[in-house]
């Protein structure tokens, strides 16, 4: 097996193209570093090897090569395909109008490079991942979500973000330990969980063998279970095994329960739920199998199976069952406790090994398939995690290519879409029609395609919010953070504080009545407290002010500044006592891009509306039509948002507009990418003379309700 590289080990990018370009056939060896990444060796000699061989299938099927785009059209496509959202119409008329060559590879090395490429990619893995804001009853997904933004900030290779899901142990509330959410969103259920793994990681559906011998495969209900075995003993309590003072936790919980009783055990245990939250166990090599276990591959119900993968040799170390109890006359010394569970063996790591290694002959080809199909619309093998049970790729040579091209990036999955966006394939005209993912003809350009709900959403926004991926927070928002906050304001928490929180917690089950009058002076106590914290604010500010304002009459430079700098210090110190505070809750309609709402949205949101996964299974998204989608765009958005929103954006671009024509351009470029027709142009310039302000509304909501608004080209 393959060792994996450190993290920190990686190469950069011009290191790793300049090895890749020596390696791959047809990849000119490197004369010398350059700034630009499309004019790197590695990537113009891989995307030239792919569409050498995207052309030698074509030509071999007696297709025809398509012609490239013009510029409007690839502007938009690269926009919505790789930042996922539409040009503004001054990023569209910076590009049309731009007379340099090379602006199209700059254009999608500036987006590959920029904060819109991160929140699609966060959102491609949400909906892997099956993400959810909440991933279980008072388990927060905000970790999660933060891990995940933070790893695509870091560019961390894939095989080893999946190792890190793999692997993951720690408390889940605590910063540093988000991914543990990936085993947590199946918490307790390690057979789920284990069929999650495969599909997403070894493209193999083997859920069907969690209840019987594969019908239409060779996996049986034993080898499914082998597996399995590699999570054996993991529990997903830490029993506050993260925390420095958890021993005292522990004494507190029996104190409580003895003193307190149900109420008092219950409140304890919600409090503290935060805290013992969390993976723990490092995996035990071995599974009981079921009792109503029936393969025929050997075993009986409740027998105890090491753990095996589903191809090659058992790798899993030797499960270790613990000694039988002294004085257990019937056993001897030597012999193992087979009725408790085994004890911990590091199995999981062992599995995250196996899974991400290079010579894993599934792991590499799924995310290289996966990737193929996310920038060109389809997969050279579909379905994408039924590698087992599909047919064979449509080009078995380009898959084997782009899997020595992932091996070569070391798994860097933005420099693999770089490639594959500098080919002549993806910036060649679309098919006229959707031929299907096995027709050699697919092969040499992505298909027309619907916007997917967050890229409808998140261009919609572009018309409203100016700067809309300024809207992004930074990968730790404010969010996440709080999660954070409120863990160590818990593990740190002096157990005689928290003693008195659960007394008073406990009231809401014991005397409600009670409870209620407790918490009314509790509120009116803590707002007395920041009335308070903020009148002395005020009166640490007044005398800076006073002689502020003294200084500037007498035009004492020195003082001035003396006294600026002590005021800024002063505001900051305020300011962090104000983040201290709990913060707010995240808008669910909130005008941010999709990324930084809810995962998912709310069932009657926009997104909803238009396809959003529910997140409960792999990948659930769709673009298929609905008349909700209508009346959205119709009477929900853009009036809304839009049309009736005096600071939208577009609305101020129409007003600032020296005449019509400039106004009509405006607007298409801004919902179209292109500039109007002649035909166009007339039309709705009669429409404005005549009605004014009124057609001019119309024109937007016109254009945005067009296939060529919804549409990819």
């Amino acid at each position: 097996m393959t060792l994996r590289a450190c993290p920190s080990t990686r190469s950069t990018l011009g290191l790793v193209l300049l090895a890749a370009s020596a390696l791959l056939p047809g990849m000119a060896p490197a004369t010398g570093a350059t700034s630009d990444p499309s004019e790197a060796p590695g990537v113009a000699a891989a995307a030239s090897r792919i569409d050498a061989l995207v052309e030698e299938a074509l030509a071999r099927h007696g297709q025809a090569v398509e012609a490239a785009v013009v510029d409007t059209v690839f502007l938009r496509r690269a926009y919505v395909d790789i930042a996922g959202r539409i040009p503004t119409a001054g990023e569209a008329r910076a590009f049309l109008d731009d007379p340099a060559p090379g602006k199209r590879n700059r254009l999608i090395d500036t987006l590959l490079d920029g904060p819109g490429y991160a929140a699609r990619m966060f959102l491609w893995y949400a909906d892997l991942f099956r993400l959810r804001t909440k991933l279980a009853k008072r388990t927060s997904g905000e970790p999660f979500a933060h891990w995940i933004k933070q790893a695509i900030a870091d560019d961390m290779p894939y095989d080893t973000l999946v190792h890190e899901l793999l692997a993951a142990t720690g408390p889940a509330h605590a910063e540093g330990s988000g991914a543990t959410g990936y085993l947590l969103r199946d918490r307790g259920m390690p057979e789920d969980s284990m069929s999650n793994t495969a599909r997403l990681f070894l493209g193999m559906r083997i859920e069907c063998a969690q209840c019987h011998d594969h019908p239409f495969n060779e996996w049986t209900q034993r080898q499914y279970f082998e597996m399995v075995a590699f999570s054996g003993g993991v529990d997903y309590e830490i029993d506050f095994g993260g925390v420095d003072h958890g021993p005292r936790l522990l004494e507190l919980r029996a104190e409580v329960k003895q003193t307190l009783g149900k109420p008092g055990n219950k409140a304890f245990e919600r409090m503290l739920r935060p805290l013992s939250t969390g993976l723990e166990g490092t995996g035990t090599a071995a599974v009981r199998l079921p009792d109503d276990y029936r393969s025929q591959a050997g075993g009986a119900p409740g027998d105890w199976i090491r753990a095996r993968t589903l191809f090659g040799d058992a790798i899993g170390p030797e499960p270790e069952f613990p000694e039988p109890p002294r004085g257990n006359a019937k056993r001897s010394r030597r012999a193992r406790d087979k009725t408790r569970p085994p004890l911990p063996v590091g199995s999981r790591e062992v599995f995250a090994d196996w899974v991400t290694s290079s010579e894993n002959p599934t792991f590499t080809t799924v995310i290289a398939n996966r990737m193929w199909k996310r920038v060109m619309g389809h997969g050279l093998v579909e379905p994408v995690d039924s590698l087992d049970l599909g047919p064979d790729p449509v080009h078995p040579e380009l898959l084997a290519e782009l899997e020595s091209l992932m091996r070569a990036l070391d798994y860097d999955l933005r420099e693999f879409q770089r490639v594959l966006h500098h080919t002549a394939a993806w910036q060649r005209r679309a098919p006229t029609v959707d031929l299907g993912w096995d027709a050699p003809a697919s092969l040499g350009a992505p298909p027309v395609h619907r916007m997917q709900a967050e890229q409808i959403w998140d261009s919609l926004l572009t018309l409203v919010v100016e700067d809309v991926d300024g809207t992004l927070a930074p990968p730790r928002d404010a969010y996440a953070a709080g999660v954070y906050a409120s863990y160590s304001e818990l593990a740190s928490a002096p157990a005689d504080e928290l003693l008195d929180e659960v007394r008073f917690r406990a009231l809401k089950f014991s005397d409600p009545a009670a409870y209620r009058v407790a918490q009314k002076a509790r509120k009116q106590e803590q707002q007395a407290d920041r009335k308070a914290e903020r009148q002395a604010d005020q009166r640490a500010l007044r005398p800076l002010k006073n002689a502020l304002r003294k200084a500037k009459r007498r035009d004492d430079t020195a003082a001035i500044e003396t006294l600026q700098d002590q005021l800024t210090d002063t505001a900051s110190d305020a300011d962090a006592m104000d983040e201290r505070r709990p913060k707010k809750k995240r808008p669910a309609d909130g005008l941010v891009r999709a990324a930084d709402l809810p995962s998912p949205a709310p069932a009657d949101h926009f997104l909803r509306a238009f396809g959003q996964s529910d997140r409960e299974q792999i990948d659930a998204g769709h673009v298929e039509p609905n008349v909700p989608q209508v009346l959205s765009l119709l009477n929900g958005f853009l009036e809304t948002h839009l049309l009736t929103n005096p600071d939208a954006v577009l609305g101020q671009e129409l007003e600032a507009a020296p005449h019509t024509d400039a106004r009509i351009e405006t607007a298409f470029l801004a919902l179209l990418a292109r500039r109007p027709t002649a035909d166009e142009l007339r039309l709705w310039r009669g429409e404005i003379g005549s009605r004014g302000r009124q057609a001019l509304k119309d024109l937007v909501w016109t254009l945005a309700n067009t296939h060529e608004f919804l549409f990819v080209r």
